[in-house]
């Protein structure tokens, strides 16, 4: 069940993934709707230096989540200047004032 999935994407959040079939279970993931598995795609491509697929999956989320726009925009922004290597250390610092 979706329960499932998002639980299993949240452990697999702590791994880094480089098979060909791990990736596609995410990609799955993503068509089914599973919001989660965007971040877990986006810190893979972080975490085996493919910054330019990070960000365009965090673009992709951007347009599929727009409340997540705020978000996706520290991301981004973070990924870009090349401070960040995990998607959850953005997510667990406040925002800027």
């Amino acid at each position: 069940n979706e329960e499932n999935i998002r639980e299993h994407l949240k452990e697999m959040l702590k791994t880094t993934f480089s098979s060909e079939e791990e990736f596609n279970n995410i990609d799955k993931a993503i068509k089914a709707g599973v919001q989660e598995a965007y971040l877990v795609s986006a810190n893979n491509f972080i975490a085996l230096s493919q910054k330019k697929n990070a960000i365009q999956t965090l673009k992709n989320y951007k347009v599929k989540y727009p409340d997540e726009a705020e978000v996706a925009d520290r991301l981004i922004a973070e990924i870009e200047k090349q401070g960040r290597y995990n998607v959850w250390q953005v997510l667990n610092t406040p925002a800027p004032p």
